[in-house]
């Protein structure tokens, strides 16, 4: 049996430059992301609901794929490699850069490791290198 599993995470960190090669360490806390629609439009915002977070580690190498792991804890892990992505452009707001990825799942490991699936990455990178990087994820896990 497969079972789908959907997750939303605010990754926050800092994204280094090495020579040609671009690396960030980000992490999320368990969280619940609130969205409202009214008159105005939609608001959203993130309210923190757990102890544990998650841990991202992304080669961003440009104009190369995304690369990473994305660690919950437990020997339970995601290994991602884009499959789409938009560089980051200039943001609205003053030094934001904003870009996207499709992120595929390619391996697993502990209870994730037969999981397959997308995460959309919306992200933010400030030229100081703050990266806001937020994950919206649907995952299929086969269960015994």
């Amino acid at each position: 049996m497969t079972t789908p599993v959907t997750y939303v995470l605010q990754f926050r960190g800092q994204a280094e430059r090495s020579g040609e090669v671009a690396h960030a360490t980000s992490r999320a806390p368990s969280t619940m992301l609130v969205s409202v629609v009214d008159r105005d439009g939609p608001h959203g915002h993130f309210e923190e609901v757990g102890a544990s977070e998650a841990l991202y580690r992304v080669r961003l190498d440009e104009p190369g794929p995304v690369e990473g792991e994305i660690d919950f804890g437990g020997g339970n892990a995601l290994l991602v490699r884009s499959a789409k992505r938009e560089a980051p452009q200039r943001a609205a707001a003053p030094h934001l850069r904003h870009g996207a990825a499709l992120l595929e799942v390619v391996g697993g490991t502990g209870r994730l490791a037969s999981a397959t699936g997308w995460i959309a990455s919306n992200f933010l990178l400030s030229d100081s290198g703050d990266l806001t990087d937020n994950h919206l994820g649907l995952l299929f896990l086969k269960r015994p």
